[in-house]
């Protein structure tokens, strides 16, 4: 992104006003455990994932604003936008970066509602390019919309929580993450498997371990279907968190929670190797036994799943 088209956004004739929602621009049905943010390039996808939203939020229009463009008109403005959409799904994105720099030469004549849509098409654009930085800059500005819905403000801190993430920024994630819990967001798989994550990368593993507790009481991934392939995907890179919390009581409890939910051999040597490291002989026994009975363990006492530790 030039500095030029920043200017335009900050300069004083150009007041960013909004109504109360975002466009979805071409929404992409993605569901994946780690998915970037170009896999999920959307408010409204967001929005969807989140179980304190609306699925399908009202479209208005600002009192008072009017639609009168003497340049351009709003068919013509929404005109071009389809063909921009259409455009980045074909990967067309020098074609389509051109027609967004001529609508923004207009913005401060556009209605709220075309400079709202406007600045979602921007950062469509630089999230599907992976250009994290200039995708978040668009999406602050939205959070600057006067009258922004609650839903749609939630749905943009977590889609900047999610750039933040693929940027490797975890303590930027955490700042979006608390601002998306000071506006009134609640907890659901999305937002409880990124804390996961995020809180792992930081090395606060008992924090990573209650956000796991939390996940089990949100719901899993949608996606996650009780098999190997999927616990795989989806969870496999987590199944170690309990032995690195320094809460015995908690680690135990999401051990327990994690052979119970997904009962795969590498849970239940967690289990044994938590019973093992705090002296409890019976129990750890007992979950071995339970173990080999499920084909975990064979007869020479070596589990059957393959494993660096």
């Amino acid at each position: 992104m030039t500095a030029k088209t920043k200017t335009m956004l900050i300069a004083g004739s150009v007041v960013i006003a909004a109504g109360a929602t975002l466009l979805t621009f071409n929404t992409m049905d993605t569901a994946r455990h780690e998915e970037t943010p170009e896999q999920a390039d959307t408010v409204d996808t967001l929005a969807r994932d989140q179980s304190t939203a609306d699925a399908n939020p009202a479209r208005t229009e600002t009192v008072g604003e009017s639609g009168d463009n003497s340049e351009l008109t709003q068919s013509q403005i929404e005109s071009t936008l389809r063909e921009i959409r259409q455009r980045q799904g074909q990967e067309q994105a020098d074609s389509a970066m051109s027609d967004l720099g001529e609508l923004m030469a207009r913005y401060d004549k556009m209605t709220h509602t075309e400079k709202r849509d406007l600045l979602t098409a921007y950062a469509t654009h630089f999230l599907r390019n992976a250009q994290y930085e200039d995708a978040r800059y668009f999406y602050e500005q939205i959070l600057q919309l006067p009258g922004l819905e609650q839903t749609n403000r939630l749905a943009v801190l977590q889609m900047l929580a999610r750039i933040a993430m693929a940027a490797e920024d975890w303590e930027g994630f955490m700042a979006y993450n608390d601002q998306y819990f000071d506006a009134g967001g609640g907890y659901n798989w999305v937002v409880t498997g990124h804390m996961i994550r995020a809180f792992s990368q930081l090395g606060n593993f008992d924090a990573a371990g209650e956000a796991f507790l939390l996940h089990f009481e949100t719901g899993l991934h949608p996606e996650y279907d009780g098999s190997t392939e999927q616990y795989q995907r989806l969870y496999g890179n987590n199944d170690s968190i309990p032995l690195t919390m320094s809460d015995k009581t908690s680690a135990l409890l999401l051990a327990q929670k994690m052979t119970e939910q997904f009962n795969q051999p590498e849970n239940w040597w967690v289990l044994s190797e938590i019973y093992n490291q705090t002296g409890d002989v019976s129990n750890y026994q007992r979950i071995l036994a339970t173990a080999r009975d499920r084909g975990f363990v064979d007869s020479a006492g070596n589990w059957n799943y393959e494993s660096d530790r």
